[in-house]
C-alpha cells in the first residue's frame, strides 16, 4: 500500500496529508503527537481496504509546518483540510489523544 502525499495550505501553514484506499466512506485518521508516512501505519492499516483514507500530520510533525497550537487549532486544521479536499463528511478515527478531536 502506498498513500499519495500532498501539502495543503491552511491558515498560514501547510499540513502534510496522505490519501489512499477506495470505497464510499471517507475515514480521517490523525494523532496530535505523530504523523504517518506514504507506507501507512497504525492509523491507516485498519481502514485502507474498505474506505478512502485521509491521514493528516499535525503541525510540527512530518512535512507539516512547525507550531503545534491548542487542541482547538488542531480541530480547526482538520476541518480546513476536509474543506480543502472537498469532502462533505468523514468518519474520524484517532487513537489515544487522537480521539479527543
Amino acid at each position: 500500500m502506498t498513500l499519495q502525499q500532498q501539502l495543503i495550505d491552511i491558515d498560514g501553514a501547510q499540513l502534510e496529508v496522505y490519501t489512499g484506499g477506495s470505497g464510499e466512506v471517507v475515514v480521517c485518521t490523525a494523532h496530535p503527537a505523530f504523523g504517518e508516512t506514504a507506507e501507512g501505519g497504525i492509523l491507516t492499516v485498519p481502514f485502507i481496504d474498505s474506505a478512502q483514507v485521509v491521514t493528516i500530520s499535525p503541525r510540527q510533525f512530518g512535512a507539516s509546518s512547525p507550531g503545534m497550537g491548542r487542541l482547538s487549532q488542531w480541530v480547526a486544521d482538520l476541518e480546513a483540510v476536509r474543506h480543502s479536499l472537498g469532502i462533505g463528511a468523514w468518519v474520524f478515527a484517532g487513537p489515544s489523544a487522537g480521539g479527543v478531536a
